[in-house]
């Protein structure tokens, strides 16, 4: 049976005490107000902590997420659950969460729950605070003519005439013209690819259809193992640029053919 307890400070002994057998790492890391826990079974799934913040942001409830589960589709909805009750309480526009590169599966995670940024911050560790958007609000800044203006901009980076009609008659037509001119390149799902050129210390990445989360994982895990100091992404890639920004990397706003430069 679920059950859903809202506990706020003083904190009981209990609780305390199940969060240190739980080893939870956010009740003991941050100051909160409130813990949100869902329980099934008498076993905790997740606990959503929430503190009150100050100028500038006092009107806003800053939440941070946890879950004890390796059920991570148990997890997920567990946690969306708990959140709905704070949406409810304080309102979806009231709550933000912020999110540093080690809590970068956490911050993808509620992108799916349509939170995105409000700020990119550089205090002390780079982080992203992120808030409930309108779901249109976001398509209307997505690029209509994304694969359009790959094909120009891949033409002009490669300095070589290239023909083709989608990412996967990319790579089949041109694959060895790219290897042999020493460009790495994987293929993503969902028409995803990732280009390097060492050389240049340059890379390009491009999506025609949605981001997933495993993608970025693998983006976020070839690219820090490369010595990449300029990365080209279409404009309208938000996930992207969270994981770019996390990364060290900056947006140096110089666009091309709606393609942005990210430096580090």
């Amino acid at each position: 049976m679920d059950n859903v307890e809202i506990y706020y400070k003083k904190y009981p002994e209990n609780l305390t005490s199940l969060l240190h057998q739980k080893n939870s790492k956010i009740f003991f890391d941050y100051l909160s107000d409130g813990v949100v826990c869902d329980f099934r079974e008498d076993n905790l799934i997740s606990i959503i902590i929430f503190v009150k913040l100050k100028f500038p942001y006092k009107k806003f409830y800053e939440f941070h997420v946890e879950m004890f589960t390796n059920n991570k589709f148990k997890g997920s909805t567990s946690i969306l659950k708990s959140l709905e009750i704070l949406e409810e309480k304080f309102g979806s526009r009231n709550l933000v969460s912020r999110h540093s590169l080690a809590e970068l599966q956490t911050l993808l995670m509620l992108n799916d729950l349509d939170y995105f940024p409000i700020e990119y911050s550089y205090d002390d560790l780079r982080s992203i605070i992120v808030k409930k958007y309108k779901k249109v609000s976001l398509d209307e800044k997505k690029d209509k003519d994304a694969f359009v203006h790959f094909i120009f901009f891949i033409k002009n980076w490669l300095k070589i005439e290239l023909n083709f009609y989608s990412i996967d008659n990319f790579i089949s037509e041109h694959g060895f013209l790219l290897k042999k001119n020493k460009i790495y390149f994987k293929k993503l799902s969902q028409s995803g690819v990732f280009i390097i050129d060492e050389d240049k210390g340059e890379g390009i990445i491009f999506f025609e259809k949605k981001v997933f989360k495993k993608d970025l994982m693998q983006i976020l895990n070839s690219f820090s193992k490369k010595n990449i100091h300029s990365i080209y992404i279409n404009k309208s890639e938000i996930r992207l640029k969270e994981v770019l920004f996390l990364m060290g990397y900056n947006n140096s706003y110089f666009e091309n053919q709606c393609f942005l430069k990210w430096v580090k």
